[in-house]
């Protein structure tokens, strides 16, 4: 448990005041009564970045494991394969009632081998270090022996060998044309009509999460009206609606999704090049269980999004501008491809003018 402070007087007695007053806290809220819906929603996340699976998976899997491996703590790599049954114990155990209350007591208050360590800043730090290192050097070097001097200089003349030899690569392990399969694997889709809707179902593994993706064709909307889609893309996803804040939205959707984005897609059509299709893409992931919640939230947001809140709508783009004026010198190989690209197709021209600095010049005007 580790708190950071500045502007703090070094004197013993205010860092005893500090150290009282947070043991103050900590013990008025062994009787607090925590915010259920935020601790689920807290576990609700935690659950969603285990289960998602990025490329490198597995290995940081093996890592964040790596030290209960060396200290073969069998019940901490169960607890890490076995999710589900984790989250499910704990909130068994949140349930019953003043468990985080209790951990706080037995770890932070009354643990006999708590270590109440206070590191303070000296601006003289490095300085001293190095000056400590120059002297035990030079008290080494007075007390070496020439056998000790030649043990020294064996050591280093085999850590150059060791260096400076070509390493065999044969014993590392290699992938070939011949590993890869030239068939390409199937993907079971299946595509239905829900309620008139062009649907399409992929069954895959995905360790116990749905992610859906709603693309809305936007083709035929107006050129003038297209022009502010990317206004849309900043603004739906962090509005309220008429009988929730954006805070509580933004709770709801925590309880039963990763969250949900907006995106704005434009390319020409592939029968011809200077036609230009426009589509909407809303997307979330949520586990099995909570489809049905997301797609209920989802249907909310979009029926009944408040957009007479001027002030979250005029913060919103303020900040939109001041990220895209931020982001300009780090992008500006991007933006330059684009412009480029621009005068190629009108699709491209589209694209273009949806980025950020086109955002950015409706916003400042």
């Amino acid at each position: 448990f580790t708190i950071s402070l500045k502007n703090v007087s070094e004197s013993e007695e205010d860092r005893e005041s500090i150290h009282s007053q947070v043991l103050d806290l900590l013990a008025s809220l062994t009787s607090a009564q925590f915010d259920a819906a935020m601790i689920e929603s807290l576990l609700h996340q935690l659950e969603l970045s285990i289960r998602q699976r990025p490329a490198n998976f597995g290995i940081a899997l093996l890592s964040s494991l790596s030290r209960s491996f060396a200290y073969s703590n069998d019940h901490h790599v169960s607890l890490t394969l076995n999710v589900s049954e984790g989250l499910t114990k704990l909130r068994e155990k949140l349930k019953a009632g003043n468990y985080l209350q209790s951990l706080i007591n037995k770890y932070l208050l009354h643990n006999p081998s708590r270590l109440d360590l206070t590191m303070l800043p000296r601006a003289s730090f490095a300085e001293e270090l190095r000056a400590t290192e120059r002297e035990m050097i030079a008290e080494r070097e007075k007390s070496l022996t020439a056998a000790d001097r030649e043990v020294i200089t064996a050591a280093n003349q085999r850590l150059e060998e060791s260096q400076t030899t070509k390493s065999n690569v044969e014993v590392l392990p290699k992938l070939s044309l011949s590993d890869v399969s030239r068939d390409i694997p199937s993907i079971n889709q299946v595509r239905v009509g829900v309620d008139g809707t062009p649907t399409t179902f992929v069954t895959t593994d995905t360790n116990g999460l749905v992610h859906f993706r709603l693309k809305v064709d936007v083709s035929d909307l107006p050129i003038g009206l297209r022009n502010y889609l990317p206004l849309l893309e900043c603004l739906l996803p962090h509005l309220g609606t008429k009988n929730s804040s954006y805070g509580e939205m933004a709770k709801r959707w925590s309880l039963v999704s990763s969250g949900l984005s907006l995106s704005v897609i434009t390319h020409s059509r592939p029968e011809d090049k200077d036609q230009t299709a426009s589509f909407l893409l809303l997307q979330f992931t949520c586990l099995d269980r909570n489809v049905e919640n997301a797609i209920a939230l989802l249907a909310e947001h979009l029926s009944e999004v408040d957009l007479s809140d001027h002030d979250r709508i005029r913060q919103l783009l303020v900040s939109r501008s001041a990220e895209a004026s931020n982001g300009f010198i780090s992008s500006a190989y991007g933006h330059s491809i684009s412009r480029a690209e621009s005068a190629l197709s009108y699709s491209s021209s589209l694209t273009d003018s949806f980025t950020r600095v086109s955002l950015q010049g409706q916003v400042l005007v």
